[in-house]
């Protein structure tokens, strides 16, 4: 355990990848899949957590991320709070934007109605 614990620790903040892949960052992230209810909720909420302890890595400076690095985080911090929180109003939105770029049904998606 004390060699796990030293490898993981010289190599937890080198990338963003090493830091939600740690033990410490993997509990946390589970503890927000299993927290949340439904497969886009866990899927938010473990995003949301990821990016959480990136930032975190970020402000206590233990995480070095290059400019360009820095933009997708905030991309991506941006784009998860524009997520509606019902997954069917996702749908809604993707369908009617890509429609014509996936087949739902391929993805187990006809079956159920979405709103609208």
């Amino acid at each position: 355990m004390t060699l796990r614990n030293w490898m993981v620790a010289s190599d937890e903040w080198l990338s963003p990848q090493a830091a939600v892949l740690s033990p410490d960052a993997t509990i946390e992230i589970a503890k927000a899949i299993v927290g949340a209810s439904g497969d886009y909720s866990r899927t938010v909420a473990a995003g949301r957590v990821a990016l959480k302890i990136l930032r975190g890595g970020l402000s206590d400076k233990r995480l070095h991320l290059n400019k360009k690095e820095c933009q997708w985080l905030d991309r991506i911090e941006r784009e998860f709070d524009a997520l509606p929180v019902d997954e069917w109003t996702l749908l809604d939105e993707m369908r009617e934007t890509y429609s014509d770029l996936f087949d739902a049904r391929s993805y187990g998606l006809a079956a159920r109605k979405c709103s609208g």
